[in-house]
């Protein structure tokens, strides 16, 4: 559970060798980031095409 706990910390912007920095882990660091700015433009994309949908119909 402490793994998990500074992936997601190290994720979110607390990357530095105080907070537990581990080069171990920075393939899940990255894999975090990317679904959090992956789960965000699906997002944005949902939005768009319902305000698209909107205009049309």
């Amino acid at each position: 559970m402490r793994t998990y706990y500074k992936v997601i910390k190290h994720a979110l912007g607390s990357f530095n060798t105080e907070d537990g920095y581990e080069k171990e882990l920075e393939n899940k660091i990255a894999a975090v980031r990317i679904f959090l700015v992956g789960s965000n433009l699906l997002c944005v994309w949902v939005i768009i095409a319902n305000v698209i949908r909107g205009w049309v119909f």
